[in-house]
């Protein structure tokens, strides 16, 4: 996760021919080499990381990096009201992640309080008490509670603080 700021790179390069990459299709590697391809979390970090200080040295260093994981930030929502109570106002944000290669599954949602400049965050994460899932979105409804889509069993959840 990295601020945004006009003009601002927060360092991805997914060009071929970078960092040990061959030639990927139409010059676009994405995510290379594909989840499936067994790779190490620390080895693909390594071979595509996010934020690539060695080829951009200038570049904005990210907020929060999930520990180095390459796992799918989905749907992400601020939450509001005072029944969040030390949650108001901090980020939610759901996971998509398959539990391949060392990186946790999908069924999890953090709730990161992002400092006031934008430069770091630090990371709760709400224990999700069912199966792994991919909430694929997060939304607020009317009545402030967090309803998450999970792509797995196509359910909304609804989810409010004890």
């Amino acid at each position: 996760m990295t601020r945004l700021v006009n003009g601002g790179n927060g360092g991805w390069d997914p060009g071929d021919n970078r960092n040990g990459r061959g030639p990927c299709p139409d010059g676009y590697c994405g995510y290379s080499p594909n989840q499936m391809g067994a790779m190490p979390p620390a080895e693909r970090s390594a071979f595509m990381p996010m934020t690539d200080l060695k080829a951009f040295p200038n570049a904005m260093k990210p907020a929060w990096t999930n520990n180095g994981l390459s796992q799918g930030m989905c749907g992400s929502v601020f939450l509001v009201g005072s029944q969040w109570k030390q949650w108001e106002g901090r980020l939610a944000v759901g996971y998509a992640g398959i539990g391949i290669h060392g990186t946790p599954t999908g069924n999890r949602i953090d709730i990161l309080d992002i400092s006031r400049d934008g430069q770091s965050a630090t990371r709760v994460e709400l224990l999700w008490p069912t199966f792994a899932g991919r909430f694929r979105h997060l939304s607020l409804g009317p009545d402030n509670a967090l309803y998450v889509a999970d792509e797995g069993s196509g359910m909304i959840y609804r989810v409010t603080p004890n």
